[in-house]
């Protein structure tokens, strides 16, 4: 099983392949977008698995 790795906002958009902006936009657009994990209150993570299984599901879902 692969070890997860958790991305900054600017990593995970990256990842995504959009601006920090659109992540938070899908954040609050997509239910089913993964919610990222928040260490403190101005520190968050996201969880690459689980950005990688909402890319996955979106693409099968067209």
């Amino acid at each position: 099983m692969e070890e997860d790795q958790y991305l900054t906002p600017r990593q995970a958009a990256d990842f995504l392949g959009v601006s920090p902006t659109t992540l938070w936009q899908f954040e609050r657009d997509f239910p089913d977008f993964p919610k990222p994990t928040r260490i403190t209150p101005r520190l968050v993570r996201y969880s690459r698995i689980a950005l990688a299984d909402w890319m996955e599901s979106r693409r099968a879902a067209t």
